[in-house]
Order: C-alpha cells, then structure tokens, then sequence
C-alpha cells in the first residue's frame, strides 16, 4: 500500500495505481480525489507520490496543474491517456472557485452516476463562479458537506465502490435530493415572485455558458473581454462594505427576496468576509456560500437583463 509520507526525491515511484477513466466533465481534483481516498490518503500525499517535484508545482490549483510530467506520470500509473488529462486542464481558473472551495455539487448528477453503477464525480462547470445551477437539470448546485482542509470532497466508502450509501449515512445529500428533484420536476419555487427571480437567473447564466463567458477554457483578449470583466466587476462593488460597514453594501439593500434563503440569500453569517475593498481574486475566495454567489448573481442578472448581449455573442461559442 501507499506510503502516507511524501518522497524525498525527483523520481516517480514504481506503485501502481487503481486503473481509472476521466469522465465525460470530470475535474483533474475529482479525478485525483477519488484516486486518493481509495489509497487512504489526502490529495496532495497522493500527489506528491506519483510525481514529487512536478506535484508540487501543480497542487496550488490541481485543475490548472502546470506541470505535463505530473500528468504523463499520472496518466502512465493508472493506465489512462495522458492527452485526456492535458486537454481536461484549465486555461482560465481565475474565473472559478478557489481550490479549497470548489465544493458545489448537482445531487441529480450523482444520482445518475450512482444508477449507471459508477462513483459519483465532480464537474468542472460546478466550480465556476459565475454558474450557481445545474445546466442538465436546471437545479440549484449545493454544497458538498464533506471536504477537508485542502479541498478534497470526501464520498462514502460505498459510493466509491458504485454502490448506494446505507440509509442514514449522508441525510443531508437525501435532503438535497430531494430539493433538487423539486426544482427539476417545476414544484419550486412556490411564489410567483420566487419563480420570476429564478427563472431569470438561470436564463441568464445559461446565456453565459453557451457564450462562452466565465468558462475556465476561455481566455479572454483585447475588447472580447467585455462582459465577463463587467460581471466581475459588479460583483466586487455588491459586496464592498459601504463606509466600512458590511451590512451598508449595496447587496444587503439590493438583493431580491426569495422563498426559501437556503438556496438565495445574502447574509454575514454565511458571508464572513470582512475585507473593506475586496477584489475579484478575494471574492474566488470568500464569496463560498452558494446562496450568498446566487443572491449577488441575481442582481448582476437583473442589471443585464435591459443591456443587450449582442456584443458578446461573438466572444465564443459554447465552451
């Protein structure tokens, strides 16, 4: 088995991992995640075994990892395609979640994953900033409860095996579940206000995906940088605290009113930051609740909804 201590040198190791596939999604964090906790191990010890020195060049943002050889080795361990991996890399990852936070996760997804008799795996497109909903079930994304310090998302030993976690064991992925099942099937929101703020969200990030804006393989240049730049923009000046004084920024005062405040609502108890200028880098950082992202996402929906998006269309296809 695995040693849990890292190596001291600049060679791989003669181990050989389980063999496994990327999925069709999949983040690189996912695919090393699942990898570490059948071994028994945190991501960046199982890193750091594979391939030591290249895996410390890329653990300070494993989706992004830039380092080739950490990923040829990877690849030549588990018995997979070295170029899946390198396509599977991201360009862009300042417009995602920090590393620690990508927590987001779609309970439908994972159910079908768990259907098919595969383990349940995370998606990139959960960990960006910019979309707070599911595309293939137009749900809300919810927070993933068990992750550790480095950001690694824990699953159940069943799960990890293609099989169904005994009853009782994640009550709160069941109660999830069946949220997301409602949001799915229409039953929620239940007020027609309610209704009207979601449906406007969700149409207005599924018009940034299919664009192209805030996708973590679309690097922007010159004017094409447009929108996803003014999106950033607003969102550092929503949650700014106005005179030092959080509760006086503008997404306290602005923010709609939505049914249920699990899934939107800005609050300082969910939003703990108290940076007096934050920039966009911090927000990646900080902004980690998801009803809190939806809430500042709504209004940044609701001040483009009269601004047409014409310029942007030509920006890029959907990434």
């Amino acid at each position: 088995m695995l040693s849990s201590q890292p190596l001291i040198h600049g060679f791989k190791t003669q181990i050989r991992l389980v063999p496994q596939s990327l999925r069709e999604g999949e983040s690189l964090s996912s695919f090393v995640d699942h990898q570490a906790q059948l071994w028994g191990l945190g991501r960046s010890a199982l890193a750091l075994q594979v391939s030591f020195l290249p895996a410390i060049m890329s653990l300070g943002d494993l989706d992004a990892c830039r380092s080739d050889k950490f990923l040829n080795d990877y690849a030549e361990l588990c018995g997979t395609n070295a170029a899946e991996l390198q396509a599977a890399r991201v360009n862009h990852p300042a417009i995602l979640a920090s590393q620690r936070s990508r927590h987001a996760y779609c309970p439908l997804c994972m159910r079908e994953d768990l259907i098919r008799g595969e383990t349940p795996y995370f998606r990139l497109d959960w960990a960006r900033m910019l979309l707070s909903h599911c595309p293939s079930h137009r749900c809300p994304l919810f927070r993933w409860r068990e992750c550790t310090s480095e950001g690694l998302r824990k699953l159940p030993h069943a799960w990890l095996i293609g099989e169904q976690a005994p009853a009782g064991e994640i009550h709160w992925y069941r109660d999830d579940l069946e949220k997301a099942v409602d949001y799915w099937r229409g039953l929620l929101p239940r007020t027609t206000e309610s209704h009207a703020i979601w449906e406007s969200l969700i149409a207005f990030e599924s018009r940034l995906y299919k664009i192209g804006v805030g996708s973590p393989w679309y690097r922007s240049r010159g004017n094409s940088v447009g929108m996803e730049t003014d999106i950033m923009q607003l969102a550092v000046r929503l949650v700014r605290p106005l005179e030092g004084d959080p509760e006086k920024s503008l997404i306290k005062t602005a923010q709609p009113e939505f049914e249920d405040h699990d899934v939107m609502a800005f609050t300082l108890r969910r939003h703990r930051d108290r940076t007096f200028n934050p920039s966009w880098r911090e927000l990646r950082g900080t902004l980690t609740s998801l009803s809190c992202r939806r809430a500042v996402l709504a209004v940044v929906a609701q001040s483009f909804a009269t601004k047409p998006l014409a310029r942007n269309e030509r920006i890029g296809e959907a990434v």
